[in-house]
């Protein structure tokens, strides 16, 4: 059996509240959640405001450090590595977010923007060798080297997803977290770069964990997903056996209260 690319276990996140010295409160964000994502595959995570999907996209990016559990990214524990070891291994795990314009820097141009992280994870390219990898991922993107000397308001909404996309997949990752990254953007404009993430991962094998609230954008997307209620994961299963009979009450619940659109 092929080990997963990804593989959280028992995940928890308590973050203190204000209380007497003698009596410990805190909210407990992110409640015990496991799952995995294979290799090459897509995995949503779905729940309301409030459900923990942003505290758990921190602890998978380890950018947050869990009370309990494990975060295992091909093999190794990301909360056990020294803080060098866990740099250069950021190359291989990168992140969009959800806004496409606050996650841009606007006083650099896209060609700088886009080769950030090779330098940040500690890849080293000549000059000409950069210049050329930033191309491709543009042209990957459905952009071009047109696009290097601009900067990010130059271009939509849409564009600029497309420009984080690039930064994302500029190191040659295996595994991408998307955190909303098309809730900020039209309806058509959302439909573009769906097809995108879904383009990218058939032909470069990277593995997706897209993170939304729209239970559409995730059935689109998706091979499996997880269901997130107050900090835990209460159900995950197949895309589409899930959203044809879902077991769990909050589940039903959730998608009886979503609004449907004909395709």
């Amino acid at each position: 059996m092929t080990a997963p690319l990804l593989a959280v276990a028992g995940l928890t996140r308590d973050y203190p509240l204000p209380s007497p010295p003698w009596r410990r409160l805190v909210h407990r964000a992110v409640d015990g959640v496991s799952f995995e994502v294979a290799a090459g595959s897509i995995f949503g995570i779905v729940g309301e405001s409030g459900a923990g999907k942003s505290t758990l996209v921190r602890l998978l990016m380890a950018l947050d450090r869990p009370t309990a559990g494990t975060v295992r990214f091909a093999g190794e524990d990301l909360f056990g590595l020294a803080p060098h070891d866990l740099r250069a291994l950021r190359r291989d795990f990168q992140m969009v977010f959800q806004d496409p314009f606050g996650s841009l820097d606007p006083r650099q141009r896209v060609g700088r923007i886009v080769a950030e992280p090779l330098s940040v994870t500690g890849v080293r390219l000549s000059r000409a060798a950069r210049r050329d990898r930033v191309v491709e991922m543009l042209e990957d993107v459905g952009l071009g080297a047109e696009a290097l000397d601009r900067y990010p308001h130059a271009f939509s909404g849409g564009q600029r997803q497309r420009i984080a996309l690039a930064r994302a997949l500029i190191t040659r990752p295996k595994l991408v977290i998307a955190d909303e990254p098309v809730s900020a953007l039209d309806l058509s404009v959302q439909a573009q770069v769906i097809n995108l993430i879904l383009d990218l991962s058939a032909r470069h094998g990277v593995s997706f964990v897209v993170v939304s609230h729209d239970l559409e954008v995730i059935e689109c997307v998706a091979d499996r997903v997880g269901v997130m209620h107050r900090g835990r994961l209460v159900e995950e299963g197949e895309t589409a056996a899930l959203f044809a009979a879902p077991r769990h009450p909050y589940t039903r619940q959730l998608f009886a209260a979503a609004p449907r659109f004909a395709p």
